[in-house]
């Protein structure tokens, strides 16, 4: 018998089901790396200024999901997901979310 039947090649986990439904909210701040925002140009052939200004919640969503244990998670792998706009998302202009302060406005005014 071969040390290969003894010792199979370690099987590759699958990624956990995506959420149903996929949580977004635009009033958080949005992280990203230089990686993503490259694959995501080469996935859908559009910047992601051009796809943020179309559509912010599948590009969040998107986003979120790669980071947190999809990544090889394709942007049209989203097309009949349902995503749920957080309720700090409701009346939010995406593109002119004012990113939160480390600190209070209180805190440097000495008092």
């Amino acid at each position: 018998m071969a040390d290969a039947d003894l010792n199979p090649p370690p099987l590759h986990a699958a990624p956990p089901p995506l959420p149903d439904p996929i949580p977004v909210d635009l009033s958080q701040p949005l992280r990203f790396t230089p990686k993503q925002l490259r694959e995501l140009k080469a996935q859908t052939g559009r910047t992601f200024t051009e796809l943020f200004a179309d559509d912010p919640f599948t590009v969040t969503a998107w986003l979120r999901l790669r980071r947190e244990g999809w990544p090889s998670l394709r942007y049209a792998d989203l097309e009949d997901c349902v995503i749920e706009a957080g309720a700090g998302s409701v009346g939010v202009d995406p593109l002119n979310v004012t990113p939160p302060t480390g600190s209070l406005p209180s805190a440097g005014s000495g008092g």
